[in-house]
């Protein structure tokens, strides 16, 4: 299954989903090393929990400059619908 993955911000009260944005495919190399994803996950098709630099640098590679410091972020892959 192809997967296109997304960094995500929940809100750290209600855990509600507030922030979805796409990582581009070219930049998902560098986000899987920013996100420490291990070599056996070749296709990141884990939930990765991200610190606030983390989150950062991730968001750098999208376009979106800045985070939002009362969410909790992780990277998270998104099935390609065929």
């Amino acid at each position: 299954m192809r997967m296109k993955h997304q960094l995500v911000g929940y809100d750290s009260k209600t855990e509600l989903l507030s922030v979805a944005v796409t990582i581009p495919a070219e930049r998902f190399p560098m986000a899987a090393e920013i996100a420490h994803v291990p070599p056996d996950d070749t296709e990141a098709v884990g939930c990765y929990p991200l610190d606030s630099e983390q989150a950062r640098l991730i968001a750098k590679l999208t376009g979106a400059h800045s985070i939002n410091s009362g969410l909790m972020y992780f990277m998270e892959p998104v099935p390609l619908s065929h």
